[in-house]
C-alpha cells in the first residue's frame, strides 16, 4: 500500500512541477462569442551573424506575444532548441533548421510575435558566452523579412526608446494554421507552444510539423460522496461577514444563505483543461445530515452526494502525467445594505486526484489559491479534513457506456467551449461522426444490450422463482406475473429502440430523395433556362453532402390534413364580426371615442362582392389608414395551480404575456413595431385573475399612458398614401389592387420574454369604401401559433380607411419629368405626439431618463462642422477621380439618348418596356442590341433582359396585346448582345424585361452612379439592394453607329409581404421545415401549384405536399439571423405573382435534455456578458421548463464572469418537446441570449399496473388505494399523463407516515379507441427523485 501512495506522490510531483513550467499569463481580453483562430509561427534565415574560431555557435529564438495596445506580453515564452549555425570555408553561413511555432487567439487586434535572437558560444560543449543579438516585432498574417533592433524585446514595456538596428536579419511568417484546430485545446489560449514541446494528448506527446491527437477516452464518475464537517459553513459565514465589510463597508447583521453546493470535476494535462467543457463540468450535490465516529466521538458531517454518473472526456493517460482536478464550490447569498441580495461563488478546496478506479481523498483547503488561481476560502480552522470518495470507470470515447443505467448530468456546454474538428479513426469508423450517425450506433448498440438483458433478467428470475418455490408454493403465480412483465418491459423497450431505429433511416432516405430533386432556381433569364433543373455536378460531392449533412437534419412533422386545412381558413380568412356584446363591452369602456367625428362610413361585418373597378373610379384617392388595437382574449385551457412561480398564468403551455408589442405589415411601409401595451382592466393580479376565469378580453392601452399621465389611451396609429407625394403612375390603382387582393398581417409579441405569441391575418377587401368617405371594418380574429398547430386566443382589431381628395390630380404619364420617390415618405407613426406634460413626466423619472439617452446615443451622428465637410468633400473627390473614363464616356452617350421610359418596378414583379424602332435605310440591315447596365460589370446581377425567345416573345406580344412582329425567331442571341435582321423601313416593337430580387434601400431616392456606389459601399451592398438608377440600350448597325435605343430610369418599389414566418432551430444544423402557403384572395387552383422561387440560392424549396412548403438549408452560426423571400407564380415566366413570403430563421444555441417522465431534472444555461446587466429567464412553455428561486425573478449579470443560471425540466408525455429560453434585459428590454431545449423523455420504471375495464358510452368514476412509503408526513402530488382520459378529481393529498389513502378519478372514451394506456406520476411537492412513483393503468372500453 505504502508503494502505492509512494507512486502517487511521485506522479503528482511530476505533473505539478510540469504544470508550474507551462503556466501561462491569460490573454489581456476575451470574447467568448468568437471561436479562437489557429496560428503557425515559422522563423527562418537568421542571417549576418559573424563567426569566430575555435568557437562553436548556437542560437535560440526566443517568442512572446504581445498587445500593443496595453504594452503588455502575455502567455508563455517559447524558448527554441539550440540552434548550431554552421559557415563554409569562406566563412558564409549555412541554412539552419526552421523554428516553427503555434498558439491560438480569439482576438488578434493589436497582436505581435516578440521575437529575440540569443547567441550562444561553446568551447568543448561548454557556453562559454551569452549575447541577445538583436529582437523584432512580427506581424500576424504576413511573411515578411525583418531587421533586427538593438537591445531585448523587453523595452518594449519601459519607457525607453530603443531603435537602432543592427546588421542580422530573419524571415518570420505568422499564418492561420488548420491542423493545429484538432489540438488547440491541449493548450491554453495565448500559449505559444512549439517544437520540442511536450504535450499530453498530441501523437507522440511532441509537437513537429505532422500534428494529430492520440486516442482519447472518457471517465464516468459514480458513487460521489464528499463528506463535509458542519463547522465549514460556520467558517464560511464569518469570511462571508468580512469580505461584505471590506468590499461593501457594510457592517450589518450577517444574513448567509446557501443556494447550491455542486462539484467541479475536470481533467489537465499540465498544459491546459483538456475536457470539453473545462471548468464548466460540474454537477449539484444533494444535502444531508450525518454522523462519524472519530476517537470515540461523534462528529456532525454534512453528506453531499450524486447519485448519478458525471462523465470527463479529453483524457490521454500516456504517457502517465495529466491528473483529475477536482473542486468543491458553494454558491451563497447574503445581504448587504442599500444593496440588498448580493451573490457570489466561494472555492472550499480542491485537490488534484491520480486517475484509478477508486478514489477516496482529502481536499486541499485555504489559505491560498487553487491551480486555475482562485482564492480558497480560510478553513486552517477545521478540525477534521473535507473528504471525496468515488469510482471511475474509464472507457472509449466512441462508446461512451456503462453498466447500468446513467443520469444525465446537469451541465451546459458554454459557446467557447474548444471543440475537436478531426479525431483519429479506429476500427474504420470516424470517432467525429455527427449527432445522428452516433445515435444510430448508440441504438444498436442498446438494442443488442437490451436483448441480452433480457434474457440474463428472465433466467434470474425464473432462478429465484423456482427457490422460492421451493419456500412457499402459494406465490407461483406471483412470480410468473413478474417473469412476464419483465418480457413485457423489455419487449416494449426493443420495440421503442427499434422504432427509432427505423425512423432515423427513414428520414435519411427521404432526405436523399429530397436532394436528388432540383435545388431552388436561379434568377430568371431567358424562356430557355426556364424549368431547367440545377444539379450538382460532381456526384462525389453530392453523395458526401447527401450522407454527412442530411443526417443532422430534423424534419419537421406533418400536420394533419383536417387540422392544417382548418388551421389555413383561419390564418388566411381569420375573423368574425364583433358580436353585439362585444361591441356593448368596447362602447360601455370607450374605445370608439377616437372615430366619433367620421359619421360616413360603411361597417362591413362579412366579405362582400366589392368591385374593383368602382373603387378606382372614386376621385378621393389621397388614403389614411387607421388600426386600433382593441382588446386581447387569450385562450385558458389550464392553471398553474401547481407550478411555481404562481403568479403567471397559462394557455395550455405557454405564458400569457403581461405585457405586449405588436408588429405590423402593411403594404409598401416598413415593418411597424408597436409601443409597449398592457390590460386596462387587468393591471393588478386580482383583476387579471378575474378577467382570465371569466373569460373577458384584456382591453389595451399604451403603456405610456399609465406612466406619464398622457392625454389618450388607446393604441391606434395610421398610414397614409398619397399619390402626389409617392410620385409614380397608378399609384392608387396599386394599393386598391392591395386591398382587393391581400390581408394585413399582426405578430402579438411577448413585451418581456421577447417571445413571439401567435399571428393573425385580416382580409383587407373589406376596407373598400365602394363610392364613400370611408369605410369601418371591426373583426376578432383567432391567434394562431407561429407553427400553425393550434389556436392561442383572439384579438379584436378595428381599422378605418378614410378618402380624401388628393392634392395633386393630375395625372402622371410614364415619360412625366417630376420628382419620383420609391415609396412613401409618410412615416407610420402614433395619432397623437408626446405631450409637454409626458415630457416634464420623462424628466423627473430617472428610468425614463435612462431610456431616453439610450435612444440619444443610438441615433447620434456626426457634427456638421466645417472640418466634417471638407474632409467629406476631400472623399469625394478622390472617389470621382477613381471613376474609369470608360463609365463617363457612357454617361455621355447615354445622355444623347431621346427615348427614355421610367418604371417603379416592385419587387419580384416583371415590368415589360417598349422600345418601337423602325431601320432607317432603304435597304436590309443587320443591327446589334445591346444593354449598356453598369450592374452587371459590378455586381455581376443582371435584372434587365431582351425578350428573345419565341415562346415567350408569344406569350407576352398576346398577354399585353403589342403589334406583332414579322417572325418571333428574329433576334439571335450573342455572348454580350443580340443581333436582329430588319427590312427596308421595317419596323418591330422590342419588349424588355425588368425583374429584381433585391430589397430596396431606403437610403438613395435619388438616380444614383453604380460605379460610385461600388466604390463606396462594395460588391456586398449591390448584390444584397437595389436602388434608383438607369440603364441604356443601344441599337447599332455592324460597323458600330448608334441608329437607336433608349435610357430607362429604375425607381424599384419596396416589398409588399403576404406572410412573415419565424423559425428558430439550433445553430450549425441542417434542417428541413414545412409550413403551410397562406395566400390572401388569390388562391391558386387546386390542380395545378405555384412555380416557387427563393432569392437566397443557398437552400432547397420544393412543395411537401398539396398545402405545404419545405425549405432545407443549414443554420448559420449561433445568435444569427437569416432572412430570404420564397415567391409564388402562377406561371412559368414568373409574371404572375400571386405570393411573396418573407422567412426569418433565427439560429440559436442547442441544448439537449433526456428526462424520466414525471420527473424533475436539473440543468444550467452559462451567460457570457460585456457589461452589467439585470436580466430576467423566461420559458416559452413554463409547464415543463422553469426557472427555479432565485432564477425567476431579476437576476444580476457580471461582465467578465460566466454567469450560471438553473434550470428545471420536466414532461407528463411522451412527445419530445422543443422549448425556447430566452434572458432579457430588464432595463433596455433587448434579448441577451436564447437557447432551444429539444427534451426527450425516458420512460421511468412503472411502480404499479391497474387494469381497469370503462363503459364506452359514459364517464366512470373509480377508487384506487395508495400508500405513503415515507415515515414522515408529505403533500404529495398526482399527475396524469392524459387528462382527456384519466382526469384526477384531486391533484393533492396529504399523507401521514405509512398511510393509505383513496385516489379518486374519472375515465373518459376519446374517439372509438378500444384500449387505453394513461400513467398517473406521484412527487412530494419539493420534486425530490427520493419520492417518485409511477402507475399504470391500462384501459379497456367495454
Amino acid at each position: 500500500m505504502s508503494e502505492i501512495l509512494d507512486d502517487e506522490q511521485a506522479y503528482l510531483k511530476r505533473w505539478y512541477k510540469f504544470a508550474k513550467i507551462h503556466k501561462t499569463i491569460p490573454p489581456p481580453k476575451k470574447d467568448t462569442h468568437l471561436e479562437s483562430l489557429c496560428y503557425r509561427i515559422k522563423i527562418r534565415d537568421v542571417y549576418n551573424i559573424p563567426p569566430k574560431k575555435d568557437v562553436q555557435q548556437s542560437i535560440r529564438i526566443l517568442l512572446n506575444l504581445y498587445n500593443s495596445n496595453t504594452k503588455e506580453f502575455f502567455g508563455r515564452t517559447y524558448e527554441s532548441p539550440f540552434l548550431e549555425l554552421n559557415y563554409s570555408q569562406a566563412n558564409q553561413q549555412l541554412e539552419h533548421p526552421e523554428v516553427f511555432c503555434y498558439f491560438h487567439l480569439r482576438q488578434i487586434e493589436s497582436i505581435q510575435i516578440a521575437a529575440e535572437i540569443v547567441l550562444f558560444e561553446k568551447k568543448d560543449q561548454v557556453i562559454q558566452n551569452r549575447l541577445i543579438i538583436g529582437w523584432c516585432l512580427g506581424e500576424i498574417g504576413q511573411e515578411q523579412k525583418y531587421t533586427l533592433k538593438r537591445g531585448s524585446s523587453r523595452f518594449l514595456i519601459s519607457n525607453q526608446t530603443n531603435v537602432e538596428t543592427v546588421g542580422q536579419t530573419l524571415w518570420m511568417d505568422i499564418v492561420e494554421n488548420k491542423e493545429f484546430t484538432q489540438i488547440r485545446n491541449l493548450v491554453p489560449e495565448g500559449c505559444l507552444c512549439g517544437y520540442g514541446d511536450e504535450v499530453l494528448g498530441v501523437h507522440g506527446y511532441q509537437i513537429i510539423q505532422q500534428l494529430s491527437l492520440m486516442q482519447e477516452q472518457i471517465a464516468y464518475v459514480t458513487s460521489i460522496e464528499i463528506l463535509v464537517p458542519t463547522s465549514v459553513d460556520l467558517l464560511i459565514s464569518e469570511y462571508l461577514k468580512k469580505y461584505k465589510e471590506i468590499k461593501y463597508k457594510d457592517d450589518g447583521p450577517n444574513d448567509v444563505h446557501f443556494l447550491a453546493k455542486r462539484l467541479v470535476f475536470t481533467f489537465h494535462n499540465g498544459w491546459n483543461y483538456t475536457n470539453t467543457r473545462g471548468l464548466n463540468n460540474f454537477i449539484t450535490l444533494e444535502e444531508s445530515s450525518f454522523q462519524k465516529s472519530i476517537d470515540n466521538q461523534k462528529i456532525d458531517y454534512k453528506k453531499l452526494t450524486f447519485k448519478g454518473a458525471l462523465d470527463v472526456n479529453g483524457i490521454y493517460q500516456e504517457p502517465k502525467l495529466g491528473v483529475f482536478i477536482i473542486q468543491l464550490e458553494y454558491d451563497v447569498e447574503f445581504m448587504v445594505t442599500n444593496l440588498g441580495k448580493q451573490r457570489t461563488t466561494v472555492l472550499c478546496g480542491w485537490l488534484p486526484l491520480v486517475p484509478k478506479s477508486t478514489f477516496e481523498e482529502e481536499f486541499i483547503v485555504g489559505p491560498g489559491r487553487s491551480l486555475s488561481n482562485q482564492v480558497l476560502v480560510d478553513l486552517s480552522d477545521i478540525k477534521y479534513p473535507i473528504t471525496i470518495s468515488g469510482k471511475i470507470n474509464f472507457g472509449s470515447i466512441q462508446s461512451q457506456n456503462l453498466p447500468g443505467p446513467i443520469i444525465n448530468q446537469q451541465v451546459f456546454q458554454p459557446m467557447d467551449a474548444p471543440s475537436l474538428v478531426k479525431l483519429p479513426e479506429q476500427g474504420g469508423q470516424q470517432l467525429g461522426m455527427d449527432d445522428d450517425q452516433r445515435k444510430i450506433k448508440q441504438l444498436e448498440n442498446t438494442l443488442k444490450q437490451l436483448q441480452q438483458d433480457r434474457q440474463v433478467s428472465a433466467t434470474n428470475l425464473a432462478m429465484d422463482f423456482e427457490n422460492k418455490l421451493k419456500i412457499d408454493k402459494q406465490k407461483e403465480q406471483e412470480y410468473q406475473k413478474m417473469v412476464e412483465t419483465i418480457k413485457k418491459q423489455h419487449e416494449e423497450e426493443i420495440q421503442k429502440i427499434l422504432e427509432q431505429y427505423e425512423d432515423l433511416k427513414k428520414m435519411m432516405t427521404d432526405i436523399n430523395q429530397t436532394q436528388q430533386q432540383y435545388l431552388t432556381k436561379a434568377q430568371p433569364t431567358s424562356a430557355s433556362l426556364l424549368g431547367q433543373q440545377q444539379v450538382l455536378q460532381d456526384q462525389k460531392e453530392l453523395e458526401k453532402w447527401r450522407i454527412i449533412e442530411s443526417m443532422t437534419s430534423v424534419p419537421r412533422k406533418t400536420f394533419y390534413k383536417t387540422q392544417q386545412q382548418d388551421l389555413m381558413v383561419e390564418a388566411q380568412f381569420g375573423g368574425q364580426a364583433l358580436s353585439r356584446g362585444d361591441i356593448a363591452f368596447l362602447s360601455q369602456n370607450g374605445v370608439r371615442e377616437l372615430f366619433i367625428q367620421h359619421t360616413d362610413y360603411v361597417e362591413n361585418d362579412e366579405i362582400k362582392q366589392k368591385s374593383l373597378q368602382y373603387e378606382l373610379a372614386d376621385h378621393r384617392q389621397s388614403i389614411t389608414v387607421f388600426i386600433q388595437l382593441l382588446s386581447f382574449k387569450p385562450r385558458i385551457t389550464m392553471k398553474s395551480k401547481d407550478l411555481e412561480p404562481t403568479v403567471y398564468h397559462y394557455s395550455e403551455e405557454s405564458r400569457i404575456p403581461s405585457r405586449l408589442f405588436m408588429i405590423v405589415n402593411f403594404y409598401d411601409f416598413p415593418e411597424y413595431i408597436t409601443e409597449p401595451l398592457i390590460y386596462e382592466n387587468g393591471f393588478d393580479k386580482s383583476s387579471y385573475t378575474r378577467c382570465l376565469e371569466q373569460s373577458i378580453p384584456f382591453l389595451l392601452i399604451r403603456e405610456q399612458f399609465l406612466k406619464t399621465g398622457a392625454s389618450y389611451k388607446e393604441p391606434v396609429f395610421k398610414f397614409e398614401i398619397e399619390p402626389s407625394s409617392i410620385g409614380y403612375p397608378k399609384a392608387y390603382k396599386y394599393f386598391c389592387e392591395y386591398l382587393f387582393n391581400k390581408c394585413i398581417t399582426i405578430e402579438i409579441w411577448d413585451f418581456d420574454s421577447m417571445m413571439i405569441f401567435g399571428t393573425i391575418r385580416l382580409p383587407l377587401r373589406q376596407l373598400l369604401r365602394q363610392g364613400q368617405d370611408a369605410s369601418v371594418v371591426m373583426r376578432k380574429a383567432d391567434i394562431i401559433d407561429k407553427e400553425f398547430k393550434k389556436i392561442k386566443g383572439e384579438l379584436q382589431v378595428l381599422i378605418k380607411c378614410v378618402g380624401k381628395e388628393d392634392k395633386v390630380t393630375e395625372t402622371l404619364d410614364n415619360n412625366s419629368q417630376m420628382k419620383r420617390k420609391v415609396i412613401s415618405t409618410k412615416r407610420v407613426e402614433p395619432l397623437h405626439v408626446l405631450e409637454d406634460e409626458e415630457k416634464e413626466i420623462i424628466k423627473q423619472d430617472p428610468n425614463e431618463r435612462i431610456k431616453e439617452r439610450i435612444k440619444r446615443i443610438r441615433r447620434q451622428e456626426v457634427p456638421n462642422d466645417a472640418n466634417t465637410n471638407s474632409t467629406k468633400t476631400l472623399m469625394e473627390i478622390t472617389k470621382r477621380k477613381d471613376l474609369s473614363k470608360n463609365a463617363f464616356v457612357h454617361s455621355v452617350i447615354q445622355s444623347h439618348l431621346s427615348d427614355e421610359k421610367v418604371i417603379h418596378p416592385f419587387f419580384g414583379k416583371v415590368e415589360i418596356i417598349e422600345l418601337e424602332f423602325r431601320n432607317p435605310y432603304a435597304t436590309g440591315q443587320n443591327f446589334v442590341i445591346s444593354i449598356d447596365d453598369q450592374e452587371v460589370k459590378c455586381s455581376g446581377i443582371q435584372e434587365i433582359h431582351l425578350i428573345h425567345q419565341p415562346v415567350e416573345w408569344k406569350y407576352y406580344v398576346d398577354l399585353y396585346n403589342h403589334s406583332k412582329p414579322q417572325e418571333f425567331n428574329m433576334i439571335q442571341a450573342n455572348q454580350n448582345n443580340f443581333t436582329m435582321f430588319l427590312t427596308a423601313k421595317e419596323k418591330v416593337v422590342l419588349l424588355f424585361k425588368y425583374q429584381t430580387f433585391r430589397e430596396v434601400n431606403q437610403e438613395f431616392t435619388e438616380l444614383q452612379k453604380t460605379e460610385e456606389l461600388f466604390t463606396i459601399k462594395g460588391k456586398q451592398f449591390l448584390t444584397q439592394y437595389s436602388y434608383p438608377r438607369q440603364v441604356a440600350v443601344f441599337i447599332n448597325t455592324i460597323e458600330g453607329q448608334c441608329v437607336g435605343g433608349m435610357r430607362i430610369k429604375i425607381f424599384p418599389h419596396n416589398n409588399t409581404i403576404d406572410h412573415v414566418y419565424r423559425f428558430y432551430e439550433r445553430d450549425n444544423r441542417q434542417v428541413s421545415i414545412q409550413f403551410p402557403a397562406l395566400y390572401g384572395y388569390t388562391v391558386p387552383s387546386p390542380d395545378k401549384k405555384p412555380i416557387l422561387f427563393c432569392n437566397n440560392d443557398q437552400l432547397v424549396v420544393e412543395w411537401a405536399n398539396e398545402f405545404e412548403i419545405r425549405i432545407s438549408l443549414r443554420m448559420p452560426e449561433v445568435n444569427k439571423q437569416t432572412v430570404f423571400y420564397i415567391l409564388a407564380y402562377q406561371d412559368t415566366y414568373y409574371k404572375e405573382l400571386i405570393a411573396n413570403w418573407q422567412i426569418k430563421l433565427t439560429s440559436l444555441a442547442g441544448i439537449g435534455i433526456e428526462v424520466p417522465l414525471g420527473q424533475v431534472q436539473n440543468t444550467k444555461l452559462t451567460v457570457h456578458v460585456e457589461i452589467s446587466r439585470q436580466v430576467k429567464f423566461y420559458s416559452s412553455h413554463p409547464i415543463c421548463v422553469w426557472f427555479p428561486q432565485p432564477y425567476d425573478q431579476l437576476v444580476n449579470l457580471i461582465p467578465g464572469k460566466i454567469n450560471i443560471a438553473n434550470l428545471c425540466v420536466r414532461l407528463f408525455t411522451e412527445q419530445i418537446h422543443k422549448v425556447m429560453v430566452t434572458c432579457v434585459d430588464e432595463q433596455s428590454h433587448e434579448l441577451v441570449r436564447g437557447w432551444i431545449l429539444n427534451i426527450s423523455p425516458t420512460v421511468p420504471p412503472i411502480s404499479q399496473v391497474f387494469d381497469i375495464q370503462a363503459p364506452r358510452d359514459q364517464m366512470k368514476t373509480y377508487i384506487v388505494k395508495y400508500a405513503n412509503k415515507q415515515n414522515n408526513e408529505v403533500l404529495l402530488i398526482f399527475k396524469s399523463s392524459n387528462t382527456q382520459i384519466l382526469k384526477l378529481i384531486e391533484t393533492r393529498y396529504l399523507f401521514k407516515a405509512q398511510q393509505i389513502q383513496d385516489v379518486t378519478l374519472q375515465i373518459h372514451r376519446v374517439g372509438e379507441m378500444d384500449k387505453a394506456e394513461v400513467k398517473v406520476f406521484i412527487g412530494d411537492e419539493d420534486r425530490s427523485r427520493d419520492t417518485f412513483d409511477c402507475l399504470l393503468f391500462r384501459i379497456t372500453y367495454i
